[in-house]
């Protein structure tokens, strides 16, 4: 399931860069675009936290990743984006205890999702029209 040839040739045209030493979160990582996009970012050599709501998925997608990518760092984190409870633990187990604010979030969930995320944000101090 690498990534193309193609795909990496253009990729060393366009966007040559490294995100070594970078942490970024993917959303719906353990299929589609979400799979493609924490791929991209492990060839660029980030480490990737898959954020799923399916734990058994995602797990499928680490290690499916992990054989194209062994020397990668790839995590696996429970999110339900639709949980406020499930975005409130994943937040803290994220920030908190590794002191990692995050290099990138690459947001795969469709647009529903920018008013979720501010709902959670703002829960009691944004005005009404959220």
């Amino acid at each position: 399931m690498s990534l193309t040839a193609k795909t990496k040739n253009w990729l060393k045209r366009n966007a040559d860069i490294s995100l070594a030493g970078k942490t970024v979160v993917v959303t719906g990582a353990n299929s589609g675009v979400g799979f493609k996009t924490a791929e991209t970012m492990l060839y660029l050599g980030a480490d990737v936290i898959l954020a799923c709501r399916n734990q058994q998925r995602a797990e499928n997608a680490r290690a499916a990743l992990a054989a194209d990518y062994p020397s990668s760092r790839i995590s696996v984190m429970s999110l339900d984006l639709a949980d406020f409870s499930s975005i409130d633990a994943f937040v803290g187990s994220i920030v908190r205890p590794k002191g990692n604010n995050g290099h990138s979030l690459q947001n795969l969930q469709g647009t529903r999702i920018q008013r979720i995320h501010k709902r959670a944000v703002c829960r009691s101090a944004c005005p009404d029209e959220i």
